[in-house]
Parts: C-alpha cells; structure tokens; sequence
C-alpha cells in the first residue's frame, strides 16, 4: 500500500509540475520551513517559505546599519563606515551584510540548518536572505561566490554544510559562479557559538587557505 501511494503521490507531483508552480501549491500547499504551519501561496512576499508569525520572531536588522560590521545604528546616526563595535578594529574584509541579530528564533534557525535535516531551512534561508537583501548583494559587484569550507569531522558529523546551500542559493540568484574548492580548511576548530567575540577571532585565525 505504502508504494502505491508513493507512485501516485510522485504521479501527482509530476503532473501538477507540468501544469504549473499554481497547481503544485493547490495539490501540495507550502509549509512553513521553521513551523511546517501552511503558507498561502505568495502569502508573505514572493518565494518566501517562513509564515508571518516565524518572521516576526525574528530579529531582522532594518536600515541604518553599519557597512563594516552590520551592527545595527541609532536612527539619527549618519555613520555607516564604522561603528561602536568595530571602529578602529582591522578587519580583513571590506563590507558585511546581515539578515539579522544572531539571537532568539533566528539563532535557533541558524543551529537547526547545521543539523543532518537542515538543508530545507537552508534554502529557505538563502531565499529569505536574498529577498530582504537582494538589492545590497547586487550592490557589492562580485565576482564569485565562496561557501566557507567545512572540516570534515564536522561534514561526517552533520550529514549536511549549511553554508554551501546558502551560497548555492546565493550563486543561482544572483547569477553567479559558485566555488566550492576555492578554500580549504586546514584544521579543526572549536564551535563558534561556544566562544566570547574575541576568542572566535583567534579561533579561525589561520583555518582555511587557498587551494
């Protein structure tokens, strides 16, 4: 009984596909990617698999931000170059572009994606990201798009690399070319999450290099 059903679920899909995206979303409704409740088609903005709910937990970062971290600014701040958090810092990468704080819902999305199943919310993160983000991704000029290599006792162990879906998503979107083994990560580190601002720093200090 369980394989029939498969065939004509699959059956199913196939036809609705040849149809038309409208007829798989009336056959197989949308759900969201964090609560699995269902999504009305083109609900909450277009391609976007999290529910209005899910979304306001999250602490997205609105305008003004700072260029060189993200780190959100007052209202009536008119700096952008350097902030509180990272003026006077030397950072060794010219601009950051944030979805949001690394904290609450958002930070638990974040955790769940690094897990064996999480390569659904990955995407739909990608989406989310290029969807609130997309016109300062644009804005960047780039040239590439590199995933930050995993190691591979963390790859065995997770089933799965967030960070290569995410920068699939980004790629395709932005019509650009991904490179994977650009980067290569030369040893083990400690999980970030585990460690204060200032020992994440030293902690990837000398991880990846060129291949």
């Amino acid at each position: 009984m369980r394989s029939s059903w498969f065939r004509v679920a699959t059956g199913l899909r196939g036809a609705a596909k040849f149809l038309g995206r409208g007829t798989v979303n009336v056959l197989f409704p949308p759900s969201c990617a964090s609560c699995r409740a269902d999504l009305e088609p083109n609900g909450n903005g277009s391609g976007c698999l999290f529910c209005d709910d899910c979304l306001e937990l999250m602490q997205l970062i609105a305008e003004p931000k700072c260029v060189r971290c993200a780190a959100p600014l007052p209202a009536f701040s008119s700096r952008r170059d350097g902030c509180y958090m990272c003026d006077g810092r030397k950072l060794w990468f010219n601009e950051t572009i944030a979805l949001g704080l690394y904290d609450g819902q958002l930070r638990d999305l974040i955790l769940r994606m690094k897990r064996s199943q999480g390569d659904s919310l990955s995407l739909a993160m990608g989406r989310l990201l290029i969807e609130k983000q997309g016109p300062r991704l644009s804005e960047i000029g780039a040239d590439v798009v590199v995933p930050i290599p995993q190691h591979w006792r963390r790859r065995i162990a997770h089933r799965t690399n967030s960070a290569a879906v995410l920068a699939e998503v980004l790629a395709r979107q932005m019509r650009l070319p991904i490179a994977e083994r650009l980067l290569r990560r030369s040893r083990h580190t400690v999980r970030q999450s585990d460690l204060t601002p200032p020992e994440r720093w030293k902690n990837v200090r000398r991880a990846f290099t060129r291949r």
